[in-house]
């Protein structure tokens, strides 16, 4: 039978078609059925048909007659014919087992049994050359990390590491197994597309996670936990809130912080004892400073009529830059047995300080002169307020009133160097500054001249001679300013009533910021009415006049810009003489 379009049709028997095959937008025209269109499927005609039916390479079929197409007699005996390959299930024998692996060999299609078996040996055989390694869990890396955490914390009696670079090099140490471990979750918080700040965070937050994986691997490694909970109890969170964290998983329980702190409490004073041993050779600052709780309760009790306690804190620091300072230098002491020589001091200050200080530019003085904010939480000043190479070596329920308190304070210091001294005899042979505020130097240095002068009969340890009382220019500054504040507190107090009422009571020792706040004040207001009562009054020699004159005039001036003006921009000389 003819077709009316040459194109993709063919004229051949077959019952399903009559003859006749035509695409018409993917659907069969067989107009012998009186069927206008019947939608079937039509597939690509195989290349082993293309030479049988005469077609092209991009001629269709539909797949009933592809179908009957193998099983007509009329092509079945033609030359060209290739039967299809048959889809038939692999006997045993042409499975070829090789390890683990299964293959199945079909020699009518790509290779050869034989080549396949040829194939398998040498790949066997460099195999045998090549070290492929094992790739390690998660579940085993949690594992492995887990047991050197444990070490770490109840072998190695280590503290939690919060660094995340220290923490990462110690895994990375302990098992060759966790290299990269860190990295791997660490690429997971994206940090390509995050700030430095933000991918320092999630830093942290990711040693906290590890720490919190080995915990519930091993419930012995409860470093970090334990931190958590002494801090949540220092901070006032309630018991409750604790023990629902610890349940969370996140912290240690209530009565677990207390066998931790209790713990702490007792082996303070050989961790002290270690401290000072580890650091003989290096040069020690001492801080002996008062400290008071200041919320009190109003109503008193059948016990005490209030609950502020005063407190006494020692504390040493180690400077491993700066090696120990001798007692005695070419037979001389440290100490002046006349005390504090005022003459002695300006001939060297002037002599040999002044002398080495090169005079600085003027930008650099202006940018002294600017105020700077050194809170902690300032990224660049973090490391200036660091306590790494501090320690505590006691806080005690004590007064810090007198010379005898400072002296019955200091006798436990003493007695920890005589515990820890040994060969080194260190407050024999060295000295030990001490950074001290105004009533401090003024009590130590008392307690100084009184065990020179009397020796052994002021009843004064010699200890105390090995102990150099030092002050800076900031703590003169703030000194000068409470002591000015409290001396004219009369004054003061009638200014700051009449700025901010009668009913706002001003504390006789407030803080640094509200005596700075009134002195400022007042310094300013005295600017703007100063020639208006200086041309009122003229040179009157009133008592009480000239007090206040030279109280606004000399005075507040002096200690607002002993440190931020004289001392920051260089002027010793002005600084020398105010001081």
């Amino acid at each position: 039978m003819e077709t009316e379009n040459p194109l993709n049709s063919r004229n051949f028997y077959s019952t399903d078609c009559k003859g006749r095959i035509r695409t018409i937008a993917r659907n069969t025209d067989i107009p012998a059925t009186k069927k206008e269109i019947i939608s079937l499927n039509l597939v690509k005609v195989p290349k082993r048909l293309i030479e049988v039916l005469g077609l092209d390479e991009f001629a269709e079929i539909c797949s009933i007659c592809k179908k009957k197409t193998d099983k007509d007699p009329e092509y079945l005996q033609t030359e060209e014919y290739k039967a299809p390959i048959p889809k038939k299930t692999q006997i045993n024998n042409n499975i070829l087992q090789v390890g683990n692996y299964s293959y199945i060999l079909r020699n009518d299609v790509f290779y050869s049994g034989e080549e396949l078996k040829q194939l398998e040996l040498d790949f066997q055989e460099i195999l045998e050359h090549i070290t492929i390694p094992n790739e390690v869990s998660l579940s085993d890396k949690i594992i492995k990390m887990s047991n050197v955490l444990y070490n770490h914390q109840h072998k190695l009696n280590q503290k939690p590491i919060y660094n995340s670079t220290t923490f990462k090099t110690m895994l990375e140490a302990a098992d060759e197994d966790l290299i990269g471990f860190f990295d791997e979750l660490y690429i997971g918080t994206n940090p390509h597309i995050k700030s430095d700040k933000t991918n320092k965070n999630n830093r942290k937050k990711l040693v906290f996670l590890y720490y919190f994986l080995a915990s519930i691997n091993n419930k012995y490694i409860n470093g970090i936990k334990a931190d958590i909970g002494s801090y949540l109890q220092t901070s006032g969170t309630s018991p409750s809130s604790i023990d629902t964290l610890a349940n969370i998983g996140f912290s240690i329980t209530r009565k677990t912080v207390n066998c931790q702190k209790n713990l702490i409490s007792n082996e303070h004073q050989q961790t002290v004892n270690e401290y000072c041993l580890q650091n003989i050779e290096k040069m020690f600052v001492l801080n002996i400073d008062d400290y008071h709780n200041i919320h009190r309760r109003n109503m008193p009790s059948l016990l005490e009529t209030h609950n502020i306690f005063h407190f006494v804190i020692i504390l040493l620091n180690s400077n491993s830059n700066i090696t120990t300072i001798p007692y005695c230098s070419n037979n001389i002491l440290i100490h002046n047995p006349k005390g504090i020589d005022s003459k002695l001091i300006i001939k060297n200050f002037e002599n040999f300080f002044m002398k080495q200080i090169v005079e600085d530019s003027y930008e650099n003085r202006v940018e002294n002169l600017n105020v700077h904010d050194y809170d902690g939480r300032i990224q660049n000043h973090q490391e200036l307020r660091s306590l790494n190479n501090s320690k505590l070596v006691d806080f005690i329920l004590h007064p810090l009133h007198s010379t005898k308190d400072y002296i019955e304070c200091l006798n436990i210091l003493f007695k920890i160097f005589e515990r820890s001294e040994n060969k080194h005899n260190y407050l024999d042979n060295y000295v030990i500054p001490i950074v001290a505020d105004w009533p401090e130097q003024i009590n130590i240095r008392r307690a100084i001249t009184l065990r020179i002068n009397k020796e052994e009969a002021s009843g004064i340890p010699k200890q105390i001679l090995s102990l150099i009382p030092i002050i800076g220019p900031l703590h003169i500054s703030l000194n000068s300013r409470e002591t000015l504040f409290q001396t004219y507190y009369f004054f003061f107090e009638k200014l700051y009533h009449n700025l901010f009422e009668e009913k706002k009571i001003l504390s006789q020792k407030p803080k640094q910021t509200v005596i700075n706040l009134i002195l400022d004040l007042t310094f300013n207001g005295w600017k703007k009415i100063r020639n208006v009562i200086i041309h009122h009054f003229g040179n009157s020699k009133d008592a009480k006049y000239r007090m206040m004159i030279d109280l606004l005039d000399n005075f507040i001036l002096l200690t607002l810009d002993i440190y931020a003006t004289l001392f920051r921009s260089g002027y010793f000389k002005g600084y020398l003489e105010s001081v």
